[in-house]
């Protein structure tokens, strides 16, 4: 720590040093200033970046744009927001069919343009003007700055109409105080006498005098469209000529929107939005988010969107092949050489798009050594996507629902403004083409339900409704049959293997009843596992194909669900009989069904008498299954001893998943003294045997160096080889080495592959009723994974530390769900009982990173402990922060520093492509498990006050300590500090106090040192340049850094290797730190009062030798 005389100083210094900034901005002569501060240069004014959106809770001003249909509001938005997002159209005729949004940022100032719908224009239906209104005032929710009136050509009573009516819908008298009108298409807008004269005339017009008299002002100017078809250079020039046009009027419109924004105080609330919005609000989050999830869905699936027409002649296509393709599939099913049905199968396979898929499997088997393996991994391919598509038909259902609730509450709101709507001009056309005529309108004020109903009743009736969401049903149906129909085909020709035909044929099928079962079963039937469940349909239930065909498929699931309960209860008389007459086999499955309550009631203690008789008659899986029950105390007390004894008895007979345990037991000194090597020894015994957990196992071994010579190549062979078999652990362990580059090339889409891959088999719980609603969402959320997990099924709990907004625990966590036991951190944040919601916005926006980047870092779930405080329960990183590993990290040869820093890149590129902001990213917030990778941990759990900072003074970017809001180019200035240090080893400034001093210099251009190749020199400084304009993006960062580290990689001695091979040869001088840890501690300083808030971590000391390697994530973790 800092002396306290010295602290004190540093903290006023700070203090002076905003409020030096703040007169700056007030004053524009600062020479008095600049006078008072001797050998400062006067810094140049920072500005965000246009594509650096600050974060989500940093307001910014509302801009709306409202007019009729064509007026050229998108092109104005274009224009305005400096970009080409809006879409445009060259002519008169409006191509909008959805409000947009776009965010940008000018001159200090954050905007949100939003362009709307012209509600006025009659040709659009109910659905469309309801949904319409309903997303524009979900969007204008927080408050509009600014109306923008747009007005083009000749004016006429429709455009006033739109005015009107949303004055009457949606705003109030007083909207005229803060609307401009624009004047549009305007070719002469540089003449101030034209415009005076434009004026003149539009003040012509009664109601639209009213507004150009009270608003904000009329500003004119031209927007032309860039939509135009370039053919030769007189088009290029046209383009040009109107990207300078749009470039003035873009001058002109922001210099008055700066001026009108600057004088507001507050944003225009009017209380007609505000109540609809609250209205919708909820329903309109669970409708972005399911349509994001649908979104998702399609494109995982390969669907593309089609318009119905396409969709029909699709469905006309695939019905025909289906038609037409029966006898050619039976030709390959039945026969392993060419046919003429092969090849009349060949000839279609190009007219019908079904057909193509055949087509590209077929030949894809015919080409594969293990032809049956392919065919059943394609038919759980499709099995899958078929489930997919199912989930994918309830969603836009789900949508479809949320969609007329929210429509419903937007028309409720518009007839409680029946009165007032009315009366404008245009009131009463837009309530007909609202209802329609046919709907009474007298009892309006009466009963609303009742014309609810009438209004959905006459929408049953229109035959030209069109379906205006992602993915028609219909089209869902086309690609569910596509798949279906390719999966009845593939499951046919598995059985052309004798051991599966051989179980239909004890049955008493032929092959073409095996065949029309299959048509019947659909998506259901599996040659493999329904030869027992047909003969019960024929022979039982008395049931033929014929009926069965017409059964749909949640009629076949409730028989299956039958076949096997019946099954069930004859399977365990019969086991009873044969475990009473002493077949050891019968007695280890008795025990099973005692165990797990199959065909009778639960009962450990008759599961285990049970598993022990068939143990006695020298069954090796009754001796495994005694060995867990003592284990876990399951209907017997629990002897640690005894189990060992059972696994290494069952482990002596050959079984191999005894092997396996004997293993584990030594591993983890269960019943048995810790030896790694003989661990090693029987977990590699039924690995050589192929048994997929002990191969996951071997992989553990040598990537932690048990037992064996750490050897990361082979950990990452044995957890292939073992998540390729469907291990959930080795695909977690897989995905970890390729996220983090060990024992392979990093590559993120295989590790975000894997990720989803593993994260898909994870089961959770269901979250209690009893917590916030909002928390109870994200937890049940089936993206995200996360369980609600009971504060007692942590085990050994012990604090690690606590600072100043947590105290961080370790723990072993026994998952339930998943029956595994973790090694898991515990952040318990402080009176978040009290802050509820700002806990569970940073828990939602760490789950939204995590889900669209699976290799982010993992949360396991939410806790709460007696307190009430809520606990976040995450992945622990036993080699703690990157600040505590700098020395060693100096250390590594420059590929593994590369590929460090990429991580970290990679990670920053995750939150920034969520529109968020980290703000307090330094060294010492980087988790480690491995030296040369890493996790960014914690979103700023920690709120902040507005005119105060958090963060440690070196990380943090210039413009942030002149005043400037956090932005996304501000992490990029941390991000290059890091770099800094991953180069030298040594902290940023380690040995200069963090005074006024210093404050000033880093304000001035001052960066801590960086070794290296002059690559990465230019780049580390490149992210710390004192202009953020300049300063990369972090994809940027992760592409630049990923080309190096393949050019690393090349044979021939390129520019970038030579650079980094001739600095590998610098040995690393011996560093010494010289600040104490706390100085690097985050702090809060206070820029408007003499006492800055700084509450530093203080650690806790453990005296368990076992649990030092856990106290080095507390600084991570502790805020």
């Amino acid at each position: 720590m800092l002396p306290n005389n010295q602290e004190s100083k540093k903290k006023k210094g700070i203090k002076k040093i905003f409020a030096f900034f703040k007169s700056k901005k007030k004053d524009k002569d600062t020479s008095d200033n600049l006078s008072e501060i001797e050998e400062i240069s006067t810094p140049k004014t920072q500005e965000p970046l246009p594509n650096q959106t600050p974060e989500k809770n940093i307001s910014g001003k509302t801009i709306i744009l409202i007019g009729s249909t064509g007026s050229g509001k998108s092109t104005l938005a274009n224009v305005i927001s400096g970009t080409e997002k809006f879409i445009e159209s060259g002519s008169s005729i409006s191509v909008t069919r959805e409000v947009q949004r776009e965010e940008f940022t000018e001159s200090g100032i954050n905007y949100v343009a939003i362009d709307t719908v012209g509600i006025g224009d009659t040709q659009l239906k109910r659905e469309e003007v309801l949904d319409k209104l309903a997303e524009a005032v979900y969007l204008a929710r927080e408050g509009i700055s600014q109306v923008i009136f747009v007005i083009s050509g000749r004016f006429d009573e429709k455009e006033i109409a739109n005015y009107s009516l949303l004055k009457s819908i949606i705003f109030d008298n007083s909207v005229v105080n803060h609307t401009t009108v624009i004047r549009t298409n305007f070719s002469n807008f540089g003449s101030e006498e034209e415009c005076k004269e434009d004026k003149k005339s539009l003040l012509t017009h009664k109601e639209l005098s009213k507004i150009i008299n009270s608003c904000n002002g009329i500003v004119h100017v031209d927007n032309p469209s860039l939509d135009l078809d370039i053919i030769d250079d007189e088009d290029k020039k046209e383009i040009e000529e109107r990207k300078i046009t749009r470039s003035k009027s873009r001058e002109i419109l922001l210099k008055h929107l700066k001026k009108v924004c600057q004088n507001q105080e507050s944003p225009y609330q009017p209380s007609k939005l505000q109540k609809l919005s609250d209205d919708i609000f909820s329903y309109m989050e669970e409708k972005i988010r399911k349509r994001k999830e649908l979104e998702e869905k399609r494109k995982r699936l390969g669907l593309e969107i089609k318009r119905k027409e396409e969709v029909k002649v699709t469905n006309i296509q695939v019905s025909t092949a289906i038609k037409n393709d029966e006898n050619d599939f039976k030709g390959i099913s039945q026969s392993g050489t060419e046919s003429n049905e092969t090849k009349l199968l060949s000839q279609q396979e190009e007219k019908t798009p079904v057909l193509k898929i055949f087509s590209a499997v077929r030949k894809s088997l015919e080409r594969s050594g293990d032809i049956k393996t392919n065919l059943k991994k394609r038919t759980d391919i499709l099995r899958e996507e078929i489930k997919e598509l199912e989930e994918v038909k309830k969603l836009k259902e789900e949508i479809a629902e949320k969609e007329e609730t929210i429509r419903k509450e937007v028309l409720k709101h518009i007839f409680n403004n029946y009165n007032e709507i009315a009366e404008v001009a245009g009131g009463n056309t837009f309530i007909s083409s609202i209802v329609g005529d046919s709907v009474d309108l007298s009892n309006i004020d009466n009963n609303f339900d009742e014309l609810w109903n009438q209004l959905q009743e006459l929408e049953k009736s229109s035959e030209d409704k069109e379906d205006l969401m992602i993915l028609s049903l219909e089209e869902i149906e086309v690609e569910t049959e596509k798949r279906e129909r390719e999966l009845i085909e593939l499951n046919k020709q598995l059985l052309n293997y004798k051991e599966v035909f051989g179980e239909w044929q004890k049955q008493g099928f032929s092959i073409e009843e095996v065949n029309e079962w299959a048509n019947a079963l659909r998506r259901s039937f599996n040659p493999e596992n329904d030869a027992l469940f047909c003969a019960w349909l024929r022979d039982d239930k008395k049931l033929t194909t014929k009926v069965v065909l017409n059964y749909v498929i949640e009629s076949i699931k409730q028989l299956k669900e039958e076949y096997y309960s019946e099954k069930v209860k004859k399977d365990f008389e019969l086991l009873l009989k044969s475990a009473e007459s002493g077949d050891s086999l019968a007695q280890y499955k008795l025990g099973d069904c005692y165990l797990d309550g199959i065909g009778v009631e639960k009962d450990e203690y008759r599961a285990f008498v049970y598993y022990m008789k068939s143990a006695d008659m020298g069954n090796s899986n009754g001796m495994l299954k005694v060995g867990d029950c003592y284990q876990y105390g399951a209907g017997v007390e629990k002897d640690k001893k005894k189990a060992f004894d059972y696994y290494l008895k069952a482990a002596g007979l050959g079984n191999q998943k005894a092997m396996n345990d004997v293993g584990n037991c030594y591993q983890h000194g269960i019943g048995v003294e810790k030896n790694f090597q003989k661990a090693f020894e029987y977990y590699k015994r039924p690995a050589d045997l192929g048994n997929a957990s002990a191969i996951c196992n071997v992989g553990h071994c040598y990537a932690n160096g048990k037992g064996v010579y750490r050897d990361y190549n082979k950990a990452f062979e044995y957890y292939r080889k073992s998540a390729d078999m469907g291990v959930k652990e080795a695909m977690h362990n897989i995905a970890r080495f390729y996220r983090n580059g060990i024992g392979t090339k990093r590559d993120i889409q295989s590790a975000n592959y894997w990720f989803r891959k593993y994260r898909s088999l994870l089961k959770t719980n269901k979250s209690p009723d009893h917590i916030n609603l909002e928390l109870k969402r994200i937890l049940d959320d089936e993206r995200f994974k996360l369980s609600w997990i009971d504060y007692n099924d942590f085990r050994d709990i012990r604090k690690i530390g606590k600072g100043g907004f947590a105290t961080v625990y370790y723990a072993n966590w026994f998952d339930r769900i998943n029956g595994t036991w973790n090694d898991v951190a515990l952040k318990v944040i402080h009176d978040s009982n009290k802050n509820e919601q700002e806990f569970i916005q940073e828990l939602k926006n760490h789950c939204e990173i995590g889900y669209e980047n699976p290799s982010f870092l993992n949360y396991f779930g939410v806790s709460r402990n007696n307190y009430g405080d809520y606990i976040i329960v995450m992945e622990i990183a036993l080699k703690g922060s990157l600040r505590q590993n700098l020395v060693e990290v100096s250390r590594l040869e420059w590929k593994d520093k590369l590929n460090l820093l990429n991580c970290i890149a990679s990670d920053l590129e995750a939150i920034h492509s969520q529109e968020l902001v980290h703000r307090d990213l330094h060294s010492g917030n980087i988790l480690q498990d491995y030296l040369h990778s890493a996790h960014i941990a914690d979103l700023a759990l920690a709120k902040v006050k507005e005119g105060k900072i958090c963060g440690i003074l070196p990380y943090i970017a210039p413009e942030i300590l002149v005043g400037q809001p956090y932005a996304k180019a501000s992490d990029i200035y941390s991000l290059g500090v890091i770099a800094t240090e991953i180069s030298t080893g040594q902290r940023a400034f380690d040995g200069i106090p963090f005074s006024d001093d210093l404050t000033l210099r880093i304000i001035n251009g001052f960066r801590p040192e960086c070794l290296g190749p002059d690559c990465y020199i230019n780049l580390a400084m490149k992210c710390m340049d004192k202009d953020f304009d300049k300063r990369p993006t972090a994809t940027e960062i992760v592409e630049i850094i990923a080309r190096w580290l393949d050019e690393m990689d090349q044979e021939d001695d390129n520019e970038i290797k030579k650079q980094f091979l001739e600095v590998n040869r610098i040995k690393p001088e011996p560093i010494k730190q010289i600040h104490s840890q706390d100085v690097y501690d985050s702090d809060i300083y206070d820029t408007e009062s003499e006492t800055a808030i700084s509450e530093p971590i203080s650690l806790v000391e453990i005296s368990d030798d076992d649990e030092s390697e856990y106290q080095s994530q507390v600084e991570v973790l502790l805020k």
